[in-house]
């Protein structure tokens, strides 16, 4: 048989002896387990790893499980994306390793309490570190059901331990709390943890954890729907970063600065932040690093709100590639990074009505939410209200009654669940329960339920309005949708016309004459003045239309920003000189 050129040429690789007696030793496991204890943490870390590898999950779990074990392999930092891998493949198993390591710190804990902190068999200053990695650890693993209770015991914990250490220490623990909220969305918690570190941070003389908690401060206002007290915060993170925060964490600051800057419209700003962040990621983090991943997604975030949905659809694609390459489906993670990407994609074909991957990538990010954190979930919640909007779309273009409102019946329950669970935590006064009430209104048109999709068109715009101003890019999407509920179903023209020109107003001004949503709104205009016979104004609007069709042809035509990818990241005080000069231009 002839061999290819390929495999002729290519040289003989022989396994080093250090993976072969890892294989063998892992091979022996159970007749050597005793032996175990004495080996060095990083060649028990890997002997775990190949655990994990040949699947040997059950064995690997019962060794996890204890705490001691778990804590000799948190101090391998340098490989976290492999113990991120092996922990999650324990956790799909069905291996409740995330309760039982949570449990068994807490009962060490009230150990302590037991005997007064005298003599305890685990150091208290051992249990802080430990709890502090460890929680830190499931936050970024995406496993935080029961991880409140490890930030907690730290907050109380802070107390056994003298000046300056205790301040600092419930600080800390609070910061991460706080973060812990935002990302599950439970606000009126985040709100108590929120006032309790604003209370405690005048006592923190820690410029670096200042920055950090400024940022973990703008990112929870911002969810909170304060953008205007957030984009303050948000100032004071940028002027006590130091170079002592760490790559890491400087990375952190500025994605949430970067975030507020992009949600008040301060666009350049938000570039410079991003793409600052992106440059450090990428120096300082592996291409398949799940923090990588993680400004990766700021980043797409930055592009959809620029309206360059293509790159945004790019760069959340490798967002998903990465996470599934780390946590595989089943993970929180994995599934925000997936409804990010369905709902850019959805917004990349509307115009094609091509939802199928839409559809696809947002129903997975359903199912891991309610998997892991029930139907009540708040996160649940924001997949379904996507799935919805493109459940919409499909039915509007299906050819079968019947399907056509299976579809829209399934997508109102979905709207419908979805807002009761967000007036729940948010009440009506925020920016994500306006947005509800647009898509009921939208949903509502399409069903030909005309005046509720007006009740519902007009609070979506007066909470934005209130919460963003008049002349915001939200503001204007609300107004281009009652113009078009007055337009084409309520013949009230005159209403629709003068919407329709506030809308395009506020477009061009924050996006650019080439703008995508612009489209809907001049042909929405066209349709009304050749339905109300105002010739001279269509043949005007034609002629406009006709010249945005040609400018986006030429944008599309041109090469895409690609600067993200060239740009040399900046020190700190580089970044931060940079930021301020930016601001008071």
């Amino acid at each position: 048989m002839k061999m290819s050129a390929d495999v002729r040429t290519q040289p003989f690789q022989p396994d080093s002896l250090y993976h072969l007696a890892t294989v063998t030793t892992t091979n022996q496991f159970s007749k050597l387990r005793n032996k175990y204890q004495f080996l060095p943490n990083h060649i028990l870390f890997d002997v775990f790893i190949e655990l994990s590898h040949n699947g040997s999950l059950c064995q690997l779990g019962i060794e996890l499980m204890d705490l001691t074990t778990f804590e000799r392999i948190l101090e391998i930092t340098g490989r976290r994306s492999k113990l991120y891998n092996c922990f999650q493949k324990l956790m799909v198993h069905g291996t409740e390793l995330a309760t039982a390591l949570v449990q068994s710190l807490h009962e060490k804990i009230l150990a302590c309490y037991a005997v007064h902190f005298t003599n305890p068999e685990w150091p208290l200053r051992r249990l802080v570190r430990l709890a502090w990695r460890l929680g830190c650890f499931l936050i970024d693993a995406g496993w935080t059901n029961h991880v409140e209770t490890v930030f907690e015991d730290l907050i109380a914990l802070a107390d056994h331990i003298p000046e300056p250490g205790r301040s600092e220490l419930k600080v800390q623990a609070l910061n991460q709390r706080l973060q812990i909220d935002c990302i599950k969305c439970k606000y009126q918690s985040a709100s108590t943890c929120a006032a309790r570190l604003q209370d405690l941070l005048p006592n923190v003389c820690n410029s670096p954890l200042i920055s950090r908690c400024y940022a973990s401060l703008c990112s929870y206002l911002m969810g909170a729907s304060q953008f205007e007290e957030a984009f303050r915060v948000s100032t004071k993170a940028m002027e006590t970063l130091t170079p002592q925060l760490g790559s890491k964490m400087v990375v952190e600051v500025l994605r949430s600065c970067s975030k507020i800057c992009v949600a008040k419209r301060k666009f350049e700003l938000g570039k410079f932040l991003i793409y600052q962040a992106v440059a450090i990621a990428r120096f300082e983090f592996s291409e398949c690093d799940p923090k990588l991943a993680e400004v990766l997604s700021d980043l797409g975030f930055y592009y959809l709100n620029i309206d360059a949905v293509q790159e945004s659809v790019d760069v959340y694609s490798r967002c998903v590639e990465v996470l599934r390459l780390v946590f595989g489906t089943r993970n929180v993670n994995v599934a925000l990074a997936l409804e990010d990407l369905a709902y850019a994609t959805y917004v990349l074909e509307y115009s094609s009505g091509n939802f199928d991957e839409a559809r696809d990538l947002a129903e997975c990010a359903v199912e891991v939410f309610v998997e892991l954190l029930g139907e009540d979930s708040l996160l649940a919640a924001s997949a379904q209200r996507v799935k919805a909007l493109i459940l919409e779309e499909i039915a509007i273009d299906s050819p079968l009654k019947e399907v056509q409102e299976s579809l829209l019946q399934e997508a109102h329950q979905l709207h419908l669940r979805s807002l009761d669970l967000v007036r729940q935590e948010f009440g009506d006064e925020s920016l994500l329960t306006a947005k509800h009430y647009g898509n009921l209104g939208r949903l509502y048109q399409t069903m030909k339920r005309y005046p509720q999709a007006e009740e519902m068109h007009k609070r979506a715009i007066e909470i934005k309005e209130k919460l963003l101003g008049p002349d915001d890019y939200e503001v204007a999407l609300s107004i281009g949708h009652l113009a078009s509920l007055y337009n084409y179903d309520m013949k009230k023209y005159e209403e629709a016309e003068q919407l329709y020109l506030r809308s395009i107003d506020i477009g061009i001004r924050l996006l650019g004459n080439t703008y995508s949503g612009l489209e809907y709104d001049y042909r929405g205009l066209i349709k009304l003045y050749s339905k109300t016979q105002q010739y001279q104004k269509l043949l005007h609007y034609q002629s406009i239309y006709d010249e945005y069709k040609q400018c986006v042809l030429i944008k599309m035509s041109q090469s895409r920003d690609s600067t993200v990818g060239s740009v040399s990241h900046m020190t700190v005080d580089e970044i931060k000189s940079e930021f301020f000069r930016m601001l008071s231009t």
